[in-house]
Order: structure tokens, then sequence, then C-alpha cells
């Protein structure tokens, strides 16, 4: 019985021997003699053997879970191998992901390597545990087992993911409250964080995106055209923005590298790039480069302070950056673009605050504008233009001002006449145009057009004046003609008192104010897009208070807009009726004249002047018939221009009231009826 119970012991103990080396092959994923691994349902199994008790079992599937995480690790490193299947290739930090977790299974080697050495074999061949066994065995793998879990949780879940995607999914694990995760997860980081870094590194020093896989936040559209580089041609992928990023940060990045391209592909200039346009190009260089000492790298953080610091070196970096390239495109587009003389000139010509060269331009423009659309040519009206220019001061605008200005027909509707379809125009080029927008010229053609019309109201008005002051002096005896003169003298200084107070409102509470802000946000940006804003806040301002735009609260001015331009019409209407009422009086005075001048020529002949035999008798009698039939042909219109023009004065003005987020809008009804003359008059 005790020979039995020693060869029992035996068989026990030759078993656990050859499970403990079967158990070492699968932590290689390699089959032993008992132990094999079935790929259909992905575990391992051991053979049934009798000598093999449930306990030395159970414990030994237990390790082989170890060879199951290492078979999908290896599996993973293995297919994704740039030298096994280089059309997988799917960018550089995966690889760098794929070479990260092969370093840490490097390590696992050296651990098997180790038990392997803890395993003598005897110069017979016999095995020998040298004192290992399956319980000490565990002891041994519990910590590579814990890493290679959590490798394996990793794995798992960038499964789909690449660029910054996969970034954030791996960095997630750094909020693991054990530092040994902590501390395995940072070392994976430090190396998939490599390429992104230096992506980051050569778009904020070079400009330069290198991105074939796009796995960098940053995106390009190569056909958007070079005037549209700042706003459309690079854009944040906000899906490959890493967490240990953030929007803020990648938002950041972006701009620094969009102004170092926009200074390459827009301005063009020699000193928009580091190192040109100077003698010592590496020193220039030098001057812009980012270092690993300045925060730019991901640098192993093992607790939140280090990780603090980390995120605060890397903002510092980036600011420095940002700080020195948008001062340097600023100053480019301020000094050498002069983008303040070009919005100048804008305000200057298509807001027409150059008021010696509009009215010279209305004078040499009044002869051909009254036609129809059809017959405006547009060289006739460049040379008028170049004719108003040498005769104001526009002369002396500064060089590469006026070149840019020229006239532009808008196209035509059934009915317009030139006053209709006549535009200026400014060409802008890049970069200017980037700042200028086609929006925003389309901005400023709304406003030309509002503007020339107001011009034009109040020309027709100073116009219908001098013709008024050469028929006063005609009929100072005539008390018919005197008194239609009169009622349309009133009438039109009504009309004068709301084209002059409204053009001053534009000219100086809208234009100018907007103006002295326009320049304060310019000369105080940071960056190209506070200059782009504040261009745009430029334009709202004079658009919202000219009543062209919408309100804050988001009510639509158009029915203020609608009204002055009904406005507008009754005034160039009233003026076209003022203008045939002086021709029939002049016309009637030359017939007075005439006869006056027969009278005179008989009495210095020593003749009767005039008797009733006489045809004068008959003309005499026509002409006083005729003051009368000009008297009730003209009284009737200009009541009805009069009446028309006050209700729908008196209509804008009560509306204006309900505008009351503006101040300059309600100083505008103000000045329009400050002693409610109009409002008493409808009451």
């Amino acid at each position: 019985s005790d020979v039995v119970q020693i060869k029992k012991r035996n068989d026990y103990s030759a078993s656990e021997e050859t499970l403990v080396r079967d158990v070492l092959y699968a932590f290689q994923g390699i089959d032993g003699h008992l132990i094999k691994y079935n790929p259909s349902k992905e575990e391992y199994r051991i053979a049934e053997v009798e000598s093999i008790k449930p306990p030395a079992r159970q414990l030994a599937l237990q390790l082989c879970e170890l060879g199951y995480l290492y078979r999908r690790l290896d599996s993973f490193v293995s297919s994704n191998c740039t030298f096994a299947s280089p059309h997988k290739f799917t960018g550089l930090i995966f690889q760098s992901f794929v070479s990260a977790i092969k370093c840490e299974l490097t390590e696992y080697y050296r651990l098997i390597a180790s038990l392997e050495a803890d395993i003598g074999t005897s110069g017979s061949g016999s095995d020998s545990t040298s004192g290992m066994t399956l319980r000490r065995l565990k002891v041994w793998s519990r910590e590579p087992m814990k890493r290679l879990r959590i490798l394996a949780e990793i794995v798992d879940s960038v499964k789909g993911l690449k660029g910054g995607a996969l970034a954030s999914a791996v960095h997630a694990f750094t909020m693991s409250g054990d530092p040994h995760v902590r501390n395995l997860v940072e070392r994976i980081m430090e190396q998939v964080a490599a390429p992104l870094y230096e992506q980051m590194r050569r778009w904020l020093i070079h400009g330069e995106l290198t991105d074939d896989y796009g796995e960098f936040f940053v995106s390009s559209d190569e056909t958007v055209p070079a005037d549209r580089l700042w706003f459309d041609k690079y854009t944040l992928d906000f899906t490959m923005i890493p967490d240990f990023i953030g929007p803020e940060l990648a938002a950041k990045v972006l701009l620094v590298g969009k102004s170092i391209n926009f200074m390459k592909y827009c301005c063009k200039h020699p000193k928009a790039l580091p190192g040109l346009g100077n003698e010592n190009n590496e020193e220039q260089e030098n001057r812009f480069a980012i270092s690993e000492e300045d925060g730019f790298c991901y640098k192993p953080a093992y607790n939140d302070v280090e990780t603090n610091m980390r995120a605060v070196k890397l903002l510092e970096a980036v600011d420095s950056v940002a700080k020195t390239t948008n001062a340097r495109l600023c100053k480019l587009l301020l000094k050498d673009f002069s983008l303040l003389s070009h919005c100048r000139a804008l305000k200057q010509y298509l807001m027409l605050g150059q008021g010696d060269t509009i009215q010279c331009l209305m004078d040499l423009l009044k002869k051909y504008l009254p036609k129809p659309a059809s017959q405006i040519y547009r060289h006739h009206l460049n040379q008028q233009l170049e004719t108003a220019v040498r005769a104001s001061n526009a002369q002396y605008e500064a060089e590469g001002i006026l070149e840019r200005l020229d006239v532009c027909i808008m196209e035509a509707s059934p009915g317009d006449s030139g006053w209709d379809v006549f535009t200026l125009n400014y060409h802008l080029t890049p970069p200017l145009n980037s700042v200028v927008t086609s929006s925003s010229m389309e901005k400023y053609l709304e406003i030309f057009t509002f503007l020339w019309k107001l011009k034009r109201v109040e020309y027709s008005l100073a116009e219908t004046w001098k013709q008024h002051m050469i028929a006063e002096h005609s009929v100072r005896r005539l008390k018919t003609l005197r008194a239609i003169l009169q009622k349309a003298h009133l009438v039109r200084n009504e009309m004068i008192h709301f084209a002059s107070n409204l053009h001053n409102y534009m000219m100086f509470e809208v234009l100018e104010t907007s103006w002295e802000q326009l320049v304060s946000n310019i000369e105080g940006a940071d960056d190209l897009d506070e200059i782009v804003k504040a261009h745009s806040d430029y334009l709202e301002s004079i658009t919202q208070k000219s009543l062209l735009g919408v309100h804050k609260n988001g009510a639509s001015q158009g029915l203020l807009k609608e009204m002055l331009y009904s406005l507008f019409d009754i005034i160039i209407k009233f003026c076209s009726v003022q203008e045939r009422l002086y021709t029939k009086i002049l016309e009637h005075v030359h017939k007075l004249g005439k006869m006056q001048r027969k009278i005179q020529e008989r009495t210095e002949a020593g003749e009767w002047g005039i008797d009733e035999t006489m045809d004068e008798v008959e003309k005499e009698e026509e002409l006083k018939k005729e003051q009368t039939v000009i008297f009730s042909e003209f009284n009737g219109t200009i009541s009805t221009n009069h009446n028309e023009f006050q209700e729908l004065l008196v209509s804008f003005i009560q509306e204006l009231e309900k505008n009351t987020d503006l101040e300059s809008l309600r100083f505008l009804r103000f000045r329009l009826d400050f002693n409610h003359y109009f409002l008493k008059n409808k009451s």
C-alpha cells in the first residue's frame, strides 16, 4: 500500500510539472501537451486526464487567461504592423499606438524569459520545476495579468478610431484612480501623442499640414480659392480634437496656422515667413521654434499637479507663438497693405463721405442719368467720374486708391432710369478682400444705393430751389403765379427739412461714429478674426442705424426702409412737378415780356402802346387767363403731393417711436419733428 501511495503521488507531481510547462507555453500563445487553444470559442481547454485534480485544473485555466490576453494583443500588433501589412497603414498616431503596445509586450517577454529560466532541464532530459508550482506561477503572473487586461481594454476601446479620436480614447484611461494603471497609460500616451505634437509643431511654425490619413484636428480643403482661404480652407474636425487639448486650444492652434498660410498665399510678402527677407535665416527660424522645454511635448504626468502643469505649459507655448504670428499679420495688413486707408476710401466714395467729389459728380451726371437705363453706357460715366475726381480734393488721394474706383451699372428692370442702375464700385484684391468680403461689398452696395437716393433727393430739391429763385424775381407783380410759387415753396421747405436732417443724421451720427469705432477696434485687434469681426460689426451698425437691417431684438426694419423709399419717390415726383411748373411760368413770363417790349417800342415811336382795336388786348386777356389755368393745373397736384408726403412722414415718425432700442433713432425722430408740427397737423 505504501508503494501505491508513492506512485500516485509521483503521478500527481508529474502532472503539475506538465501543467506548469503548458501554462508557460500558453503565456506565449503556444499549445502544449495538455493545454490547447480553441480558436472557434476563443478559450483554452485542458485535456481530460484523471491525474489532474480539479483545483489544479481550475488554477491552470485561471492562469491561461494571461495567454488569452497575450494572444489578443499579439494578434492586434501583428495584424496592424506596417511591415507585415503595409496596405493596412492607418496613420502615424495609430502606428505609434501599435508600437507602444508592442513595447509593453516586450516587457511581458522579459517576464516569460525569467520564468523559463527558473525551470531548469537536467542532463537526462527529465523536467525539474526547481520549486516552480502553479501557485507560485499565480503570484508571478498577477502583475502582468493586470497590465495585459488594461492593454486589452485599451485596444478594444480604440477599434475603428484614428488620430485625435484614438488619442482621446487612450487618454481617458489616465482618469483611473489606480496609480499603476495611470502610469501604464501615460507611458503609452507618450508615444501615441508624439506624432500629434509633431504635426502641431509643424503647423504652428510653418503652417504645413501633412495629414494624409486625416488624423489631425485641422483639416484642409484644397478646392477653396485664395480669397476664401481664411474662412473656408482650414477648419476644425471636432471628432479629432484630443480631450487633453480641448476645443479652445485647438481653435488657437488653427488660428496660428491659418495666419501663417494667409501670409504665405494671400499676402505673398517675404516678411510673412520666418527666415525670409532676412540675412540670418537660421537665427530668424529659431526665434519661432518650439522646444520640449517649452512644454510642447507629452510628458507623462503621474499626479494631478503634473497634469495641470503640462496643460499650462502647452497653453503658454501656443499662446506665445499665436501672439507673435498674429501680431505680425495684423501689422502686415495695417502697415504694408494700408487696410484702414482702403476702409476709409470705401467710406468716402461708396458711402458718399467725399462731399465735394460727389457733388461734382452729381453736376456732371445730371444730363446722363435721367435717360432710360438702356441708353446708359459705362465708359461715359467713367469719364465723368474721372473728371469729378480731377476737379475735387479726391485727386490728392494716396497712391493705389483711385485706380480701384470705377462705375458699375446694375442690371436694369423695365422702366428704370440711369439713377436706378448707377453705382460706384471699389475693387479689392487679396489680402484685403478677406476683410472686406463679397458679402460685405453687397452691404456697401445696399448702403450706397440708399445714400445715393437720399443725395439725389437733396440735389433735386436744391435744383428746384434755384429755379424758384429765378421764377420768383420774374413774377413779383403776378399775384396768381406768386401764390402757387409760394405754396410750392412751403411744401419744398418741409421736404428740405426732412431730407437735410436725414442726410446729416446719416453722415454724422451713423457713418462718423461707426467709423471711429471701427478704427479703434481694428487698431486694438489681436488677430485677423478680430479685424474681420470689427469690420462686420461696423457694417452691421451702419445698416441698423440707417434703417436697412434687423434690430438686435430680431425685428425687421423693412417697413421703415419701405417708407423712406416711398418718401424719396414722393419728393422726386414733387420736384418733377416743380420743374414743369417753372417751365410753364417762364414760358408765360416770356410771352408777357415779349408783349411788353412791343408796347415799349410803340411808345418810344410816339404811338399808342395799346388800344382796344389791337390784337394785344386779346393777348393780354389770354395771358391773364393762362395764369389762372396754371394755378388750377398745379395747385391740386402740389396739394396732393403735400398731403401724401405729410401722411407718410407722420407714419414714419410714429414707426420710429416703436424702435426705441437705438438712441440714435430716437434722436432722429426728435430732429424730424422737434416741435410736433407734423403730428399736430395730422391730429
